[in-house]
C-alpha cells in the first residue's frame, strides 16, 4: 500500500529526506537551528543540518538534542 501522508510526522515512513543549509536566512545561523531542533523534536523527524561544521556544532551546543 501507499505510505499515508499525515503531515511532518510521518515524513520517515516516505523516505523523505531533510536537509537545512544553517547560513540561509535573515538570522542565521541561530534562528536556523533552533528552528531545526524545536522541529526535530516536534515532529520526530530527522534533519541534516548543513554549513560550517564549528557554527553547526556551535549552535547545537545551545540546545538540548538528546533524545
Amino acid at each position: 500500500g501507499r505510505p499515508r501522508a499525515d503531515g511532518l510526522g510521518n515524513t520517515r515512513s516516505r523516505g523523505m529526506k531533510i536537509v537545512l543549509d544553517v547560513m540561509g536566512g535573515d538570522h542565521a545561523p541561530e534562528v536556523t537551528v533552533a528552528g531545526a531542533v524545536d522541529a526535530a523534536r516536534e515532529f520526530g523527524v530527522s534533519i541534516l543540518l548543513v554549513g560550517p561544521e564549528d557554527v553547526v556544532r556551535s549552535e547545537l551546543a545551545k540546545h538540548d538534542t538528546a533524545g
